[in-house]
């Protein structure tokens, strides 16, 4: 039967296999054809699909109270660009506990954990997400993995979404429940910087620290754990000093 889909197929491979440059977002990635194409694509050829190579997903307890995942506990079709190709319309979920990135597979009967290595990128829920590695000369501590991308100019803000679990009570009644934790992070010069406050958002500009002192205390700017709008501000305003 393979032999009936051989021209889509074909076509389909030169579409989703062409490498994507860093300079695209993935909204401009395919256009309503091409995702017609991906899934005539994916139902043609099923575990085939270069997309579906991760390893099965182990669930949570449901006996924790709260959800694990990023925004909801349903399924929502977003956009991954995985080993540089394209993919719209993928069921997926964030585990924020184990920091994974889950889809369903082409039947949508099992799902799996997509290989960090291997995505670049993805959307979800309106919200981009970027794969950040930190560079050897790093010093500061950094933990590789998936980040919101706030704001990519010269320099980029990023946030960090974790959910750890904690447990209260005794051995014979114990309850367990999900903690939402959020950091920030000032990305300039290649390093990563986890910024809190102003004087670590000065620190991480440090080449134009007293400037970024002075725009912080003349637009009265006080940075804290939920103020991601003004941190984008700040890398916004310092972009413009840099050449």
């Amino acid at each position: 039967m393979l032999h009936k889909f051989a021209p889509v197929l074909g076509l389909c491979f030169m579409l989703f296999c062409a490498p994507i440059t860093h300079a695209q977002n993935i909204a401009a990635v395919s256009s309503p054809a091409d995702t017609v194409l991906a899934n005539y694509y994916h139902q043609a050829i099923g575990y085939s699909s270069g997309l579906y190579s991760g390893i099965e997903y182990k669930p949570h307890s449901p006996v924790i109270t709260g959800i694990p995942f990023y925004a909801s506990n349903n399924w929502v079709k977003g956009t991954v660009i995985y080993n540089d190709v394209a993919y719209n319309d993928v069921l997926m979920k964030y585990d924020l506990v184990d920091d994974q990135l889950i889809a369903l597979l082409y039947n949508q009967a099992l799902p799996y954990v997509l290989n960090q290595s291997k995505v670049r990128a993805f959307d979800l829920a309106n919200h981009h997400f970027v794969y950040a590695v930190k560079d050897s000369l790093q010093k500061q501590s950094f933990t590789d993995g998936y980040y919101e991308q706030l704001y990519n100019g010269k320099t980029m803000v990023l946030a960090r979404y974790e959910k750890k679990i904690l447990e209260s009570g005794n051995a014979t009644s114990l309850e367990s429940k999900y903690d939402d934790r959020t950091r920030y992070y000032i990305k300039s010069q290649g390093l990563y910087y986890a910024v809190s406050s102003n004087g670590s958002v000065a620190n991480a500009l440090a080449d134009k620290k007293k400037l970024i002192q002075q725009y912080l205390k003349s637009n009265h700017i006080k940075i804290n754990k939920n103020s991601p709008d003004a941190l984008v501000q700040v890398a916004t305003y310092y972009d413009t000093l840099t050449n």
